[in-house]
């Protein structure tokens, strides 16, 4: 079984409690559904532009809302695809995270699948690569191996012991020393051709997400990552060695760096929700269930939802559960109706 070492230091135990205490704010704050909702698609927004951005992905903030809105953007249809897809996987996370189901191979390989889907081949995208790899640097023209990963017929058993210890002794750490070492290792064994990244960042949210770490949905640590991008991945690199599993391996100052990006993110995200909340204090909102909230963004988004649609990212919901939902956010005044019979769709009300 994965068994890592690392030591909890006076300046990691600060920073872990600084994110609690944040955290504690946050889940003891009142800020109205409608405010969370939008809290939320703009995190989804800013998760999608930094994440694909590390990758190279060039569209900007307005791009990124516009393709998400499903307008024309003057960019390549490969790095919309990329931003079209990473939202896509966003969204089963919001989705997944709900079940609380400890993470499994079929997660990882659907998150890669929809992240690469239209990408990559389809004997690649959502399948384990069947080749070396091997991270390069040039210098004066010579080529020098930076990081090898384990070999193709090792990579099954490899994420097997990493699942073991995450969804058992690794229960009993601080959730963000898990999702640090479950960020590394990951990426680390490199499972696919390509995507890496993209899947790396999607799975350690999800992680956060089940264990409640992930700020009511809010935290962005992509914005660090992409704010240095040079010292990303170099804290990767100083604690993955030459080899995996290199011995001697440090993975305390990726830890530390980790837990530095988790408490900047948590900080962006209290400003933006007691910003959110201020002109609300006096106000008291109705209580939405997940399901509701996920209505809601996906209106926010796309502007109008019809039964179908909403069907297709609630899948767990029967017909007439997922009707009574929309009647409700209805008769609260939080949609719409317009249109009849089978062009029926739900858009925002006077709550927006």
């Amino acid at each position: 079984m994965y068994k890592p070492l690392f030591e909890t230091t006076p300046e990691l135990v600060s920073k872990l409690t600084q994110i609690e205490n944040i955290r504690a704010q946050i889940d003891h704050g009142h800020i109205l559904p409608e405010r969370l909702v939008n809290l939320r698609y703009r995190a989804s927004v800013e998760a999608t532009l930094s994440s694909t951005s590390i990758e190279g992905n060039p569209l900007n903030i307005k791009e990124v809302e516009a393709v998400l809105a499903k307008k024309l953007v003057a960019r390549s249809a490969y790095h919309i695809k990329e931003v079209e897809n990473y939202k896509n996987a966003l969204d089963y996370i919001s989705t997944r995270k709900q079940t609380g189901d400890d993470i499994a191979i079929d997660d990882i390989l659907y998150l890669h699948k929809l992240t690469t889907a239209g990408l990559l081949p389809d004997e690649k995208s959502g399948n384990w690569r069947n080749g070396p790899v091997y991270v390069v640097s040039y210098k004066n023209g010579e080529q020098t191996i930076k990081y090898t990963a384990p070999a193709a017929n090792k990579i099954s058993s490899s994420l097997s012991e990493l699942l073991a210890w995450l969804n058992g002794p690794a229960k009993q750490l601080s959730p963000i020393i898990v999702a640090a070492l479950l960020h590394l290792e990951f990426v680390s064994i490199h499972p696919f051709a390509d995507g890496n990244g993209r899947t790396t960042r999607l799975l350690t949210l999800l992680y956060l997400g089940l264990r409640n770490y992930d700020f009511k949905g809010v935290l962005v640590p992509d914005n660090y990552y992409i704010a240095d991008r040079p010292a990303y991945y170099a804290a990767i690199e100083k604690s993955q060695g030459k080899t995996y599993h290199f011995k001697g391996l440090n993975v305390d100052s990726w830890i530390s760096y980790f837990a530095t990006g988790i408490l900047y993110a948590a900080l962006e995200t209290l400003e933006a929700i007691t910003f959110s909340t201020v002109s609300d204090i006096s106000i008291r909102g109705a209580k939405l269930s997940d399901d509701e909230l996920s209505i809601l963004s996906y209106v926010r988004q796309f502007g109008s939802i019809s039964i179908e649609e909403a069907s297709g990212f609630l899948s767990h919901l029967p017909r007439r559960t997922m009707q009574r939902r929309l009647r409700c956010l209805v008769d609260t005044e939080y949609l719409n109706i317009s249109g009849e019979g089978k062009s029926t769709v739900y858009i925002a009300g006077k709550h927006k």
